[in-house]
């Protein structure tokens, strides 16, 4: 199976208003679904029914599928209409794509969309992304972050049994 990730960068506008943004990402997504849908995409599959095709974060998209012509040339076109529908514009600069190990046309289909390719292990907000399973040393300073934003507002603000109970909704929800 190959693999393409694309870490796309959505120009914005100051201009534009935060609701009017969800709103054209929430229609790019359901044109992701019914291409997905159709078969003119095809995404990274775990098991029958289970599979990830985006993932949208305030301006970036993370888009993974399988490296094909078709499925690059649909992606192609779904960002073009976003831009003729919306006004928002995807920023080639700023974006990358990733392959899998295997895969040998990686220049073809990154030319193919004008996406430079770019190198895993790589960061994303602070993250590691790879192709490897991440050990815990990877989320180190993500964790370490983390910490320093607790223990700067809520030692000033909370008593030792509301921290605990702070720490305890935080870690429940990440289950």
């Amino acid at each position: 199976m190959y693999v393409c990730i694309y870490n796309i960068h959505i120009h914005t506008y100051i201009h534009v208003c935060v609701c009017v943004y969800v709103i054209a990402m929430e229609f790019w997504s359901i044109q992701m679904d019914i291409a997905v849908a159709l078969g003119n995409i095809q995404p990274i599959k775990k098991g029958m029914r289970n599979y990830v095709s985006h993932l949208l974060y305030a301006d970036d998209m993370l888009v993974f599928l399988r490296a094909s012509r078709t499925s690059m040339v649909e992606m192609n076109n779904l960002l073009q209409k976003l831009a003729l529908n919306t006004e928002l514009s995807m920023n080639k600069s700023k974006s990358k794509m990733y392959f899998s190990k295997s895969f040998k046309n990686k220049k073809v289909l990154s030319n193919l969309i004008g996406i430079p390719e770019g190198n895993l292990p790589t960061r994303y907000l602070g993250i590691h992304l790879s192709i490897n399973y991440l050990k815990a040393r990877h989320y180190s300073v993500l964790l370490d972050k983390c910490r320093m934003k607790i223990e700067g507002w809520a030692a000033h603000t909370l008593s030792f049994a509301g921290r605990i109970e702070l720490i305890k909704t935080v870690l429940h929800g990440m289950e």
